[in-house]
């Protein structure tokens, strides 16, 4: 059993266009440090490209998948007060392949980057914000 989230890094285009590339780098890299402080211990953790990230998880429940992501949300409010402009934000899903009869790893990814999409949508982020 693993599972497959995928993330989405909210507001980089406004804080690319309000102060510049180099704090919208400095943005990816604490929302990489969140990540790979969080879900390094259970698995991979990999940037797709531009605000978009990946973890692969080996041998975790739902419910520890759960805790993670709430862990996650918590360090990001922890980085948010100690820092005003570069504030973390991030729309994510996950799926896992035990609740997908296709096993493929293209299918269960697809699965949980479509969630990350219903929770972009959810939290009112386009992709251009």
């Amino acid at each position: 059993n693993y599972c497959i989230l995928s993330f989405d890094l909210n507001l980089l285009k406004k804080i690319n266009d309000t102060y510049g590339h180099e704090k919208g780098d400095e943005l990816i890299k604490r929302f990489a440090d969140v990540l790979r402080e969080v879900y390094s211990l259970y698995g991979l953790v990999a940037r797709t490209g531009g605000d978009e990230f990946v973890a692969v998880l080996d041998n975790v429940s739902a419910e520890e998948t759960e805790k993670l992501i709430s862990d996650m949300l918590g360090l990001m409010e922890q980085k948010n007060k100690e820092d005003a402009v570069l504030k973390l934000s991030a729309a994510y899903g996950y799926a896992m392949s035990d609740e997908i009869q296709d096993s493929n790893p293209h299918t269960i990814y697809k699965v949980a980057d479509d969630r990350m999409y219903e929770c972009k949508k959810k939290s009112k982020l386009g992709r251009n914000d």
